[in-house]
Formats: C-alpha cells, structure tokens, sequence
C-alpha cells in the first residue's frame, strides 16, 4: 500500500493483479488498474502523485500515468495519423481536435467530398465540404458549386 503525496488518496495492490485506488475521505474505490500478470506486491507514487508504480510477482514493474489530461494528449498523439486519415472519427473525439490536425483533416474532408460528389451522394458531399470550410477557414469555396462540379466529372467518367 501506499498513500499519494497529499495523503488523498491510497493506492493497494491485490492478489487478483490489480491495483486499486482509494478515496482516503469516502473510503470509495476512484479506479482499478489492469496490466499487472502477478500478484502485486508494492505500490508507489511519485512525488508529484502523477505516476504509481507496482512491482508484481511476474518479475515486472509497471509505470502507470495517472494524470488524465496527459493520457488523453499521449493517445490523440498515438493515433494522429489515423484521426487525420479518419476525419469522421476525428468529430467525434473532441479532445483531440488540435488546430494542426483539423486543418490538415480537412484537407482529407476535401478529398472525401469530391469522391462522394462524383459517385452521386451529394449530401454527404455537402457535408463534408462544410465540415471542412469549419476546420479551415480558408477554404474559399461553394460547396454547392464544388460538389455540382465533380457529380457531372463522375458522370462524365461513366458515360
């Protein structure tokens, strides 16, 4: 066991390998952690109580970050080139709509609206278009126009 470095919170280790830490104040359990594959024997914080550290008896010592702001950043940061790839998932993950990533997913947007337009879907189209006019503002165009432009190159290309 282990106390974090303001006394709030304790950190315990389990025989079921995970670590469990604890509201001092409600006694209520704040999170379990998983990744351990032994018996966890000791816990530690750091001192600036951002960090816990467990020694298990599978001979491994895991570093875990227990600053939130930092996970979320750390993991947009990991998938940076699938979220700018993936516009759409990118939407739904707010956190990690950085200015540098928007402006370059819109680009993608772009591209997928031009695609959608020329196989006929003129609504999605539009959608992305206007997405894309939202995360760079300079793009100077009528989605409208734009989206007309490529349905009749698809056409074209049918015919």
């Amino acid at each position: 066991m282990g106390f974090s470095p303001d006394g709030k919170q304790l950190a315990s280790g389990s025989g079921d390998k995970t670590i469990k830490i604890w509201d001092v104040t409600t006694g209520k359990v704040l999170n379990t952690l998983k990744g351990d594959e032994g018996y966890v024997w000791s816990v530690g914080f750091s001192p600036d109580g951002q960090q816990l550290a467990s020694g298990s008896g599978d001979n491994t010592i895991i570093l875990w970050d227990l600053d939130l702001d930092n996970l979320v950043t750390s993991g947009c940061n990991l998938l940076n080139n699938y979220l700018i790839g993936n516009p759409q998932v990118l939407a739904e993950l707010k956190d990690c709509q950085t200015p540098s990533r928007l402006l370059l997913a819109a680009t993608v947007l772009v591209i997928q609206g031009e695609n959608l337009a020329a196989n006929d879907d003129m609504n999605g189209a539009l959608a992305n278009f206007r997405t894309a006019q939202t995360w760079d503002k300079n793009l100077q165009f009528d989605p409208q126009a734009k989206a007309q432009e490529f349905a009749n190159k698809g056409k074209a290309k049918r015919k």
